[in-house]
C-alpha cells in the first residue's frame, strides 16, 4: 500500500491528525459525561427475572460500545463478497502479468533469432498475446 507521496506502508496521513483529534474529544466527552452521570440507574429486562444496578454511565457506555462492535463486525460481514472479487481479481492480476512477462520473453528470443527484421516488440507482443 503506499500514499500518494509514493511512501509504502502510509494510506491516508494527512487525515491521521484529524482522527486523533475526534478520538480525544470522544475520550473527553466520555469522561465527562461518566463524572456527570453517576447516579446509580436499574436496568431491567422486561420478560426475564434480572435486574442490573449500575452507575448511569456504565449502562451507557456499555451499550454505545456494544452497538459500534456489532456495527463492525455488520460492516465486516457485508465487505466480505467484495473482498473475495478482489482476491479473485488479484489472482488473475497476477495470472496476466506472468502470461504477459512469458510472451515478452518469446518475442525477445523471437527478434534476436531474426536480427535482419526490424520488429517493433509492441507489435510481436500484441501478436503473440490475444487481447479481447
Amino acid at each position: 500500500m503506499s500514499d500518494r507521496d509514493g511512501q509504502p506502508g502510509r494510506r491516508h496521513g494527512g487525515s491521521r491528525w484529524l482522527w486523533r483529534v475526534f478520538a480525544g474529544l470522544g475520550v473527553l466527552a466520555a469522561i465527562l459525561f461518566a463524572v456527570g452521570n453517576r447516579a446509580p440507574a436499574t436496568l431491567s429486562l422486561w420478560p426475564l427475572p434480572v435486574a442490573i444496578a449500575a452507575p448511569l454511565f456504565l449502562l451507557v457506555l456499555l451499550a454505545a460500545i456494544s452497538g459500534a462492535v456489532l456495527g463492525g463486525v455488520g460492516s465486516w460481514l457485508a465487505a466480505a463478497p467484495r473482498r473475495r472479487r478482489l482476491r479473485l481479481l488479484q489472482r488473475r492480476v497476477g495470472a496476466l502479468e506472468a502470461e504477459l512477462a512469458e510472451a515478452e520473453a518469446r518475442a525477445d528470443a523471437e527478434s534476436a533469432s531474426r536480427p535482419h527484421q526490424a520488429n517493433d516488440l509492441r507489435s510481436t507482443v500484441k501478436r503473440l498475446v490475444r487481447v479481447p
